[in-house]
């Protein structure tokens, strides 16, 4: 059964006329059941503040209509239950935006601000600040401000950025200055490497320096000669072995030198210019830096060295000159310089004839002569040696005259011969009498006449140039 009803409602002491239809499926009244259709009649509402001040559902308040204000919405009663009515619609869309209105009036002007007082750039924050002081810190990378109290910050600065894209490469600079010369490379063309010179062979200035590697044998029957000026450059391990013979012709204004490519090892393994059984030699204005004359034994050639210079230590870092052997040794205007502990000179056989020879540095000793068949050095000056100036062994007599000795010697001489030996007319170093005997050590049967020193040194000039 539909029923229609027509409800006027008066609310909050303001007449509203509401005209309510609705249909409900539930009689209103149970009396009026049988009518199928009855002309709505007004129906008057009540309002309460809530849920709770509805009145039980009931038969008899079956049609009764209540306006809830917490809950914003009609209530009526099917005899069982109150059943809401909604009236509230749901919310319509935003209209459009109106027109805008007239500019305000201008408000008041603002407070101007405070000047800031700008004290630079510092590492750490100004002592005794006063109020708006501001600075940048170069420490902590940022500007800051004196509020009073303590510093604000005004600004930091920003984060380094991302590296950028590396640039062309600039233009080549301008090539710099030569650097020191570099050592000694390995042999180029002219050199011997491990050679047999079976026939007569010239070493030439025009393609000096030359470059020895291994061993370079100078056969029996062939000649080796090498002109003035020629530099011969020996590498650490190599040596000259000369079966034939050797012609060193240097002069005095272009000597030969003969050197070590470098001094590896103190140069134990260094071989030196080595004489065989039938090697002869006649070397001038040669120079020697640690490089040494080696006569093996065997030797009953001759050797004539003259106007040479010896520096440093020679076979195999023994004495630069070295005999072993029966050759025949003349040695005239040379000088040795080093401070080696070894003797300058080293014979143990053959003879030696010497004069104007020059020792200087601290030798262990100069001459050491044992074996010889004949020996004389005159007008030389043996320096200061730390031994023995010489050291004579040889069974035969000596000459040692006319010869400068150093005062600080050990020894002048070390006579172990058996035989006399000569040292008159030499000068000690200014010692005279008991102070020169001191320094003269005869062995059984030995005697060494030192009459007749000087008292001014011999004029010695060594090679002279």
């Amino acid at each position: 059964m539909r029923k229609t009803y027509r409800i006027a409602f008066r609310a909050f002491g303001a007449a509203v006329a509401l005209a309510i239809l609705f249909s409900c499926n539930s009689p209103i009244n149970q009396s009026s059941a049988s009518s199928s259709s009855q002309t709505a009649a007004p129906i008057s509402a009540r309002i309460v503040n809530s849920l709770t001040d509805l009145p039980a559902p009931a038969q008899s308040n079956v049609g009764q209509l209540f306006y809830v204000i917490a809950q914003t919405a009609f209530y009526y009663s099917n005899g069982t239950s109150w059943v809401t009515i909604n009236l509230t619609g749901a919310q319509g869309a935003t209209g459009a935006t109106g027109a805008t209105g007239a500019t305000g009036a201008t408000g008041p002007a603002g407070t101007n601000g405070v000047s800031i007082s700008w004290q630079g750039s510092l590492s750490s924050a100004p002592s005794s600040p006063q109020l708006d002081w501001a600075y940048y810190d170069t420490t902590k990378h940022g500007s800051f401000i004196w509020d009073g109290s303590t510093w604000q910050t005004l600004a930091l600065d920003g984060a380094t950025g991302a590296t950028g894209a590396t640039g062309a490469t600039g233009s080549t600079g301008a090539t710099g200055a030569t650097g020191a010369t570099g050592p000694q490379g390995i042999p180029g063309s002219n050199a011997y490497v491990a050679t047999v010179l079976t026939s007569n062979t010239t070493i030439s200035l025009a393609q000096s320096p030359y470059y020895v590697e291994g061993t370079l044998v100078v056969g029996a029957g062939a000649t080796l000669t090498i002109q003035a000026g020629v530099h011969m450059i020996f590498d650490y391990t190599a040596s000259m072995v000369v079966e034939g013979n050797l012609v060193v012709a240097g002069s005095s204004a272009a000597h030969v030198d003969f050197s070590q490519q470098a001094t590896y090892l103190m140069g134990y393994l260094w071989g030196a210019i080595q004489f065989g059984r039938y090697g002869t030699s006649t070397i001038s204005y040669a120079q020697f830096n640690d490089v040494g004359l080696y006569f093996q034994a065997s030797t009953t050639t001759s050797q004539s060295i003259s106007w040479s210079k010896f520096a440093g230590d020679g076979f195999k870092a023994y004495s630069p000159i070295t005999s072993v052997s029966g050759t025949a040794i003349s040695l005239t205007n040379c000088s040795f310089s080093d401070t080696s502990s070894y003797m300058a000179i080293n014979l143990a056989k053959g003879s030696l004839s010497a004069s104007n020879l020059l020792f200087t540095g601290s030798w262990g000793g100069a001459v050491s002569a044992g074996g010889l068949s004949a020996c004389s050095i005159t007008g030389s000056d043996f320096g200061t040696t730390t031994s023995s100036a010489i050291a004579y062994g040889s069974p035969v007599a000596a000459n040692f005259s006319g010869n400068n000795f150093g005062s600080s010697s050990l020894y002048f001489i070390m006579n172990n011969s058996g035989k006399a030996v000569s040292m008159t007319g030499c000068y000690f170093g200014g010692l005279t009498g008991t102070a020169v005997t001191a320094k003269i050590s005869n062995g059984t049967g030995s005697t060494t006449d030192i009459s007749s020193p000087l008292s001014s040194p011999v004029t010695v000039t060594g090679c002279g140039w």
